[in-house]
């Protein structure tokens, strides 16, 4: 009866953030505990499940597949459990339940389908891409849907999630539809050979450790799906979302538009969960593991996705640094401007050949002053020219022009700085990112601020470069510079 009363006042008490991170954490932790090497897709398992989507683990027998579904149950309260291995001769009645004979008597097509997959919460479906076409349609729509055709009834089921698992990819076309049906995918390795000892060491000792008090009831799941359904999606998190689309299309990477949509939707969960009211770049790391169709592609999205990840704004030091590039280019450009000399009544002057000033632009000789028949040759004069004086506008305008960049680049840096100081909290106390990205965060954040600095470096010197340009008072060279920032920034897109 206490336990009943207790259940129910998680169910109608709706937590804290930060008591409702506290209490995934401890499921999270307990579903891991005496597993090795297989942190990740346990937390993978459990986020999948309060998203209300389904993981597969590809991966050869004995790497702890079916224990990690047979644990994942343990997270929910007064749920029902159902695993089945699937073969080629595997028919309707092993998952869906036996027809029944009374419901025949009476000419009804109707399953028994109590302590069956269609009354199951969670789920462990071994081989599962041996299912034949006698089951696949209403496994697709148990999946997908959560509803089962029993008869001419078609049933609501309490399906949160399913863990399936295969020892390899389907090959078929007609499967290609219940492989997509997995969110997020996870390739199951054997533990390494530094895990191995450990693995020695457990001794038989096995079992997950999830206290009654923790675990989820329906009420928790709706309500953390509500709540995250008001999680916002900042521009940068949308911008690297797109850019990891296109990345997806050039390496012919099949992802569908509904995956997108559920993907987008896991982070959410994944923010609302650890308390954030907004996605962060961070939580994207979780995409590789949704996005990949085949196992080595994973490596490939991980690898683009570090490569940008650290700082709000992944392309930001590259930004900067087109911007410094234009703005030195410009600073050449002002520097070598020159004005052509001329004499008191205002033409222009030249240097002949016997370096004097003349106003002659060009002046005749001898190709061979030494042969009494050599043809006269026409020889252009030097323009005599001295640097352009610019106005105190133009000079200032292009000062304030490129402090202004710099002060975005100080603000990037300083931001990218306090980052990377928090990164632990940001990211080994997140509930579902592997802790050792830590490392390479900060490692991508130092490269980032690094880049952001060189940038600055080159800003400071056009800006040194434009204060030293020679001045004349109310000179005017014809314009504002509002046209030159325009190049600059133009250069960094």
């Amino acid at each position: 009866m206490k336990a009943e009363l207790e259940d129910q006042s998680l169910a109608t008490d709706s937590d804290a953030p930060s008591d409702l991170k506290q209490r995934l954490m401890r499921i999270r932790d307990g579903l891991t505990d005496g597993l090795i090497e297989r942190e990740i897709p346990v937390r993978l398992a459990f986020l999948a499940a309060l998203a209300g989507e389904h993981l597969l683990l590809i991966g050869p027998p004995g790497t702890a597949k079916s224990e990690l579904a047979r644990r994942l149950r343990l997270a929910f309260s007064e749920q029902t459990y159902f695993e089945r291995l699937l073969t080629r001769f595997s028919v309707p009645e092993e998952l869906f339940g036996p027809l029944s004979i009374r419901a025949l008597e009476e000419d009804r097509y109707q399953r028994q389908i109590d302590g069956y997959l269609p009354t199951a919460s969670v789920a462990f479906l071994d081989e599962i891409f041996k299912a034949n076409s006698a089951i696949l349609n209403a496994l697709l729509t148990l999946l997908n849907e959560r509803e089962f055709d029993n008869g001419t009834q078609r049933i609501k089921t309490p399906l949160v999630s399913v863990v399936g698992a295969s020892n390899e990819l389907p090959q078929e076309e007609e499967l290609l539809a219940l492989y997509d049906r997995f969110l997020v995918r996870y390739h199951v390795a054997p533990v390494s050979d530094d895990g191995f000892s450990r693995l020695l060491a457990l001794r038989g000792r096995s079992g997950a450790s999830v206290g009654n008090p923790d675990r989820l009831a329906p009420a928790d799941l709706q309500r953390i799906q509500s709540g995250a359904l008001a999680v916002t999606v900042p521009d940068e998190v949308g911008a690297l979302l797109r850019a990891m689309r296109q990345f997806c299309r050039d390496q012919q990477i099949p992802v569908s538009d509904r995956r997108w949509r559920k993907a987008l939707f896991l982070l959410q969960i994944a923010a609302y969960t650890n308390g954030r009211s907004a996605v962060s770049v961070w939580d994207c790391w979780l995409l590789q593991h949704c996005l990949w169709h085949k196992p080595e592609e994973r490596e490939t999205l991980a690898e683009w996705y570090e490569e940008r990840a650290g700082a709000a704004s992944p392309r930001e030091p590259e930004r900067f640094s087109k911007v410094a590039n234009a703005w030195n280019e410009k600073l050449k450009e002002d520097q070598a401007r020159v004005s052509h000399k001329t004499d008191d009544e205002g033409r222009p002057l030249f240097k002949d050949l016997k370096g004097k000033a003349t106003i002659e632009a060009t002046s005749e000789r001898r190709k061979d002053p030494h042969g009494y028949h050599s043809e006269m040759e026409t020889v252009h004069h030097e323009p005599i020219t001295s640097p352009i004086q610019y106005a105190e506008a133009h000079i200032s305008g292009r000062v304030k022009s490129v402090e202004m960049h710099a002060n975005q680049v100080s603000l990037f840096i300083e931001g990218a700085t306090g980052e990377m100081e928090s990164i632990d909290t940001i990211i080994r106390g997140d509930l579902w990112l592997d802790p050792t990205f830590a490392v390479l965060a900060v490692r991508n954040l130092q490269e980032h601020i690094r880049r952001a600095e060189r940038a600055l470096s080159k800003l400071d010197k056009a800006r040194k470069g434009f204060a030293k340009l020679p001045v004349e008072e109310d000179f005017d060279i014809g314009g504002s510079t509002e046209g030159d920032i325009g190049l600059a920034e133009e250069s960094s897109e």
